[in-house]
């Protein structure tokens, strides 16, 4: 995190707006810049998980094998992110797992919730396999723009998406 913020500020920029999805939302929604305008958090901690560290795994994993399955214009992208997946953790077992683990702790030790406040634009897809619509307390419900697609959403259109992000910067 501390090298997304060194970046920022090495921009020596102001109205800069952070987007982040799933652990990149939850990385940058930590970083406090007064030249940060927005932050727009896809797919972040909505609510405490209650899954163990075993299940997310299992999930991530489920959804990035069923996902091509069930999202065919996804097919390539899943089979793309897979493969690098794989090639890391041949190649660099050590620094991947290193990683898998840092993903984790964040997810179910240190997770902070993400709030709606001036500054944050909070998005989250409908069938999303790790923060389900059903669990998301009403009274955050309100406040996020909800998508259609699970977790991946972004890999689907992503022309469409763009557009879909800078009009809420619009608002």
């Amino acid at each position: 995190k501390s090298w997304i913020k060194n970046f920022v500020l090495n921009l020596n920029q102001k109205d800069i707006v952070l987007i982040g999805h799933s652990f990149g939302a939850d990385m940058i929604k930590s970083i406090e810049l007064d030249c940060i305008s927005k932050y727009i958090l896809m797919n972040s901690s909505i609510f405490k998980i209650k899954d163990s560290k075993f299940n997310i795994i299992f999930k991530v994993i489920l959804n990035s094998i069923v996902g091509g399955l069930v999202y065919p214009n996804l097919f390539t992208h899943y089979l793309l992110a897979n493969f690098y997946l794989i090639l890391n953790l041949i190649t660099r077992p050590i620094n991947t797992n290193h990683h898998i683990k840092q993903a984790l702790l964040n997810v179910s030790d240190n997770q902070v919730i993400t709030i709606k406040n001036n500054k944050n634009i909070i998005i989250a897809s409908k069938n999303d396999y790790l923060f389900p619509t059903s669990q998301i307390p009403e009274t955050t419900l309100k406040d996020i723009q909800l998508v259609e697609g699970n977790h991946d959403w972004l890999m689907g259109d992503t022309n469409k998406y763009s557009q879909f992000i800078l009009s809420l910067l619009d608002k």
